[in-house]
C-alpha cells in the first residue's frame, strides 16, 4: 500500500462522513454531477486531446490530462443548473433515508473524485500512481 492509497482511503472516509452530515439530497446531486462529469471526461477526452495536440502542437503527455480535465470541468459546470430541482426531487422521494443515503453517496462521490485525480496522473505518465492500488483501479476504469 502506497502513500497515495492511504491518502485516498482517508479522503473517501472523510467524504462518507461529510455525506452523512449533509444528507442524501445534497450528496446525491453532487454524486450525480461528479459521475456524469467523470463519464463525459472518460468518453470525450480522446477527441479533445487529439484536437488540442493538432491545434496547439502540444504532446500527448500534456494534451491527454488537459483534455480530460477540461471536458470534466465543463460538464461539471453545466450540471450546476440542475441543482435546485434535483435536490428537491431527491429530498421528496428519499427523505426517510437522508443520513444513510448521504453516507453512501458521499463515499461514492469521493471514490469518483479519487479515481479522476489518479486518472489524470496516469494520463500524465506520473509514476506515483502506477504502483498503488488506486492507480490500478483507475487504469481499469479509464480508457
Amino acid at each position: 500500500m502506497s502513500i497515495l492509497d492511504g491518502i485516498s482511503a482517508a479522503y473517501i472516509a472523510f467524504g462518507a462522513w461529510r455525506g452523512r452530515a449533509n444528507g442524501l439530497a445534497q450528496e446525491g446531486y453532487r454524486l450525480f454531477r461528479m459521475a456524469v462529469a467523470f463519464g463525459a471526461g472518460c468518453g470525450l477526452y480522446g477527441l479533445i486531446s487529439d484536437l488540442l495536440s493538432r491545434t496547439l502542437s502540444i504532446g500527448g503527455d500534456v494534451s491527454g490530462p488537459v483534455g480530460f480535465a477540461s471536458v470534466m470541468g465543463g460538464s461539471w459546470f453545466l450540471l450546476r443548473k440542475l441543482r435546485i430541482g434535483m435536490q428537491a426531487w431527491i429530498a421528496a422521494r428519499f427523505g426517510a433515508h437522508a443520513r444513510v443515503g448521504g453516507l453512501i453517496a458521499g463515499g461514492l462521490r469521493a471514490i469518483v473524485i479519487v479515481l479522476s485525480l489518479v486518472g489524470v496522473l496516469n494520463l500524465a505518465g506520473r509514476k506515483e500512481a502506477g504502483g498503488s492500488i488506486v492507480g490500478s483501479v483507475s487504469s481499469w476504469v479509464m480508457p
